[in-house]
């Protein structure tokens, strides 16, 4: 008995050192970039541009700005710096989110003075927790004062993205009402109740009824309503999300992908509706052209604009960033081990565009070599805390974007009161 009794003892003994020496391992890997990448780089500030400069050439149509992580201020600040830019320099007069189409309808209103919301009633229909900050909320009140002042042209508003149906069929509703359309919406009104989910039965209902509603609003009477084309697409873009729905909740790669390419397809038609170049904004991983697990948005955006797509990454080099975690919405914090990230402690945030470093033999070994980017996402664990990979992308820049902005430092976005 004594012999079993020290038997298990020394195993638990091994167990516990092998457990000891693979976190001491599993730390080792996620900070020796870390420490690696503290060092200045020489020549860094000949390059180094602010995001007041003249950011792309007009031979860029769409372009993108990503965000290494959703839960920080400065990257959700960065949008209407760079928005403002671009304006001035590119004549951009839409800025696209990863949000969904229905969502970007009434956002659009509101910058336009066409709805009778007020501001805390619009984020309420915004379903992303990402969304509703101060920052988002000045870029929005931005845009709206900017219309009311403007002699030039006024600015639009869309989102993108698939994963939020309800918010496009709120907006059919009332359309729907508004013009006394029939039938009535009663199977519209009791999802909208939340009486039951996308994926039930009785959405076949709905389906039906969008069907009806879709051919009436074909017809040539509504092509003088201005709004009709974005109704019309809100009723599309429900559809689209029927497909992802549909896709079995374990098989992620075939859900990512069919997003992404559906998110793409969705920028292409705001594109050649809008008339005008366009910006686009969500996560890195979306808007550069590789992806570690699917095909990206901004690769289906290359291949069928070339040159008129340019995207633009972002990183940091230490984040705390919010993000929802088990027990709701937390900060988390993280490094990127990123070299040119860590240069903006010393330079300020900047922006470096890759192809001015062709000639620079240093600096453009380090963009063409694989380097580690911070990536988060929009949801933070255990193992996010000890696996490099989970919170990082290992791959040469230039394969991902055409530029990147640097912040040394990203801090939690600011919540807006509920």
């Amino acid at each position: 008995m004594k012999i079993i009794k020290r038997i298990i003892k020394i195993i638990l003994c091994l167990a516990a050192g092998s457990c000891l020496v693979l976190s001491a391992f599993l730390m080792f890997q996620m900070y020796k970039p870390v420490l690696d990448a503290s060092k200045t780089v020489d020549g860094i500030s000949n390059y180094a541009m602010k995001v007041t400069d003249e950011l792309v050439s007009e031979d860029a149509k769409i372009i993108g700005l990503g965000e290494a992580a959703h839960g920080n201020k400065e990257f959700q600040e960065l949008k209407l710096d760079v928005f403002k830019t671009l304006i001035r320099d590119n004549g951009v007069s839409a800025i696209c989110f990863e949000m969904g189409y229905g969502e970007g309808v009434l956002i659009n209103d509101y910058i336009n003075g066409n709805s009778a919301m007020t501001i805390e009633e619009l984020f309420s229909h915004i379903a992303f927790p990402i969304y509703h900050t101060e920052e988002m909320k000045d870029l929005i009140e931005w845009m709206r004062e900017y219309n009311e002042n403007s002699h030039d042209g006024y600015l639009e508003f869309y989102g993108f993205d698939i994963q939020n149906p309800e918010v496009d069929i709120y907006v059919i509703s009332e359309y729907i009402k508004k013009n006394n359309i029939a039938p009535a919406a009663a199977p519209i009104d009791a999802y909208l109740a939340n009486e039951f989910n996308f994926k039930d039965e009785r959405m076949g209902e709905v389906f039906d009824l969008l069907n009806t509603y879709k051919e009436e609003l074909s017809k040539a009477a509504y092509d003088e309503d201005a709004g009709i084309d974005r109704i019309r697409k809100c009723i599309d873009n429900v559809f689209l999300a029927k497909e992802l729905a549909a896709i079995p909740s374990g098989d992620s790669i075939a859900y990512g992908t069919y997003r992404d390419r559906t998110m793409a397809g969705n920028i292409e038609e705001i594109y050649h509706y809008a008339g005008c170049p366009i910006m686009i904004t969500g996560h890195n991983g979306h808007i550069g052209y590789a992806g570690s697990y699917v095909k990206t948005m901004g690769s289906y955006l290359k291949e069928s604009m070339g040159g008129e797509y340019f995207a633009i990454g972002t990183d940091y080099f230490k984040t705390t960033a919010n993000i929802r975690s088990k027990n709701g919405r937390k900060n988390h914090t993280s490094y990127s081990g990123d070299l040119l990230a860590y240069q903006a402690k010393d330079l300020g945030t900047y922006y470096l565009r890759f192809a001015d470093l062709i000639d620079d033999e240093n600096l453009n070994s380090i963009i063409t070599g694989k380097m580690p980017t911070g990536s988060l996402g929009e949801s933070f664990g255990f193992l996010n805390s000890l696996l490099a990979a989970t919170v990082r992308v290992y791959a040469p820049v230039t394969d991902l974007y055409d530029a990147m902005i640097f912040v040394y430092e990203a801090t939690p976005f600011t919540q807006l009161e509920e």
